[in-house]
């Protein structure tokens, strides 16, 4: 039987949380992120799931929906609410963390939690490199998602932008 693997792309929470359940089903995850040879202006660190615009995770209460979320994502086993309730600071009713904190902590659950290679955390450049990389058959993908054609003409213009992020 062939080993099942994925590739998630950006190490940010939404990537570190789809990596880290993907990886509890016991598929092998390869997480790409573009950090530290990558930076956009609002980035300071080297971390994972940095917060850059905010350090809120909005009303923890459960009649909201941020509240009702974040109880969902922890019955689901979340790794992320755990951690920003351990780099909480005060906040009112919200959930607000020490942000560097925050980012450490994540980046350590993940190379911690996978010691055996599950999470390959990989420097980037490009978009287009981390797809050119994975030998991709795009003959199976659906046309409402583009054409074969569309596809391959995508990624040959994608590699011709430094800036890649317009995208």
């Amino acid at each position: 039987m062939e080993m099942k693997k994925a590739v998630v792309v950006g190490g940010g929470m939404a990537g570190c949380e789809a990596a880290q359940i993907i990886a509890s089903y016991g598929i092998d995850v390869d997480l790409y992120e573009q950090k530290p040879v990558n930076f956009s202006a609002a980035h300071k660190t080297e971390g994972l799931a940095e917060l850059v615009c905010s350090n809120s995770l909005k009303a923890r209460r459960l009649a909201s929906s941020s509240g009702l979320l974040k109880e969902e994502m922890r019955l689901l086993g979340s790794m992320l609410v755990p951690a920003a309730e351990e780099t909480s600071v005060a906040a009112g009713g919200a959930l607000a963390v020490d942000s560097e904190r925050f980012s450490a902590l994540i980046t350590k659950k993940i190379k911690a939690n996978f010691p055996n290679s599950m999470f390959d955390i990989v420097e980037y450049s490009s978009a287009y490199q981390v797809l050119a990389e994975q030998n991709l058959d795009l003959s199976n993908v659906g046309e409402e998602a583009g054409t074969e054609e569309q596809w391959v003409y995508l990624l040959k213009e994608m590699e011709n932008y430094e800036d890649w992020h317009q995208y």
